[in-house]
């Protein structure tokens, strides 16, 4: 009897093969957060990374970071076709964590995450840019601010130069002001939000990121 298995297809090796290829994808988040957290010149990057990928978590963030950090819009390669648009040959994917709601054995609902194959704009055959339109990103902005794992406000920062500043010990990130152009607004709040989510707890990771904010404050 069929089961719709490819021939070959061993459901052991391939259940062994997918938690080494998240066992891996979590190792780079990690190893990534450390060499983010020792290195302003690395923030700074990295920052710039999480501006364009403003709807993505902090650890899926560090993940493009590492892996094409000139990326601009990541789509799979189904969702590419879809659109009408080819993946070029011979392109590399790479791995972000998508999360997949599962049933416990006591019957409620957790949340787990699994690796997702992606694949820039810049590796297809699309030549034109991902833009968005104004409208859009003052919807999306709302949305970004209803969903920030900190409450956001408005005000004075220690730092005029500064478009938003997350504070540690309030757990508040304060956006300027002065600040009027959305796409600026969005990437100031984004920024400030991976702050929050890398610094949240006592590692050493956490130490090194709030030193560094710290740092920011003077420059």
């Amino acid at each position: 009897m069929s089961y719709g298995y490819k021939k070959g297809y061993n459901p052991q090796k391939y259940a062994e093969n997918r938690k080494a290829e998240k066992e891996r994808t979590y190792q780079m988040i990690d190893d990534t957060a450390i060499e983010v957290s020792r290195s302003p010149d690395k923030l700074k990057e990295f920052l710039a990374v999480q501006a364009k990928f403003d709807m993505y978590s902090a650890a899926n963030t560090l993940l493009i970071f590492k892996q094409i950090p000139n990326a601009t819009q990541l789509k799979s390669f189904e969702d590419w076709n879809k659109d009408g648009v080819k993946v070029r040959q011979k392109q590399k994917s790479i791995a972000i964590l998508e999360p997949v709601e599962y049933t416990k054995s006591d019957g409620t609902l957790g949340l787990g995450y699994n690796v997702k194959r992606v694949f820039d704009r810049s590796q297809t055959n699309s030549k034109r840019e991902a833009v968005q339109k104004t409208e859009d990103l003052k919807h999306t902005l709302k949305n970004f601010v209803n969903a920030s794992p900190v409450e956001i406000v408005v005000g004075e920062i220690p730092n005029s130069n500064l478009g938003a500043f997350y504070n540690f010990e309030t757990q508040q990130i304060t956006l300027n002001e002065n600040l009027t152009d959305t796409k600026q607004i969005f990437e100031c709040l984004a920024q400030e939000v991976a702050f929050a989510q890398l610094a949240d707890g006592k590692n050493h990771i956490a130490v090194e990121m709030k030193a560094l904010r710290q740092f920011a404050l003077h420059i």
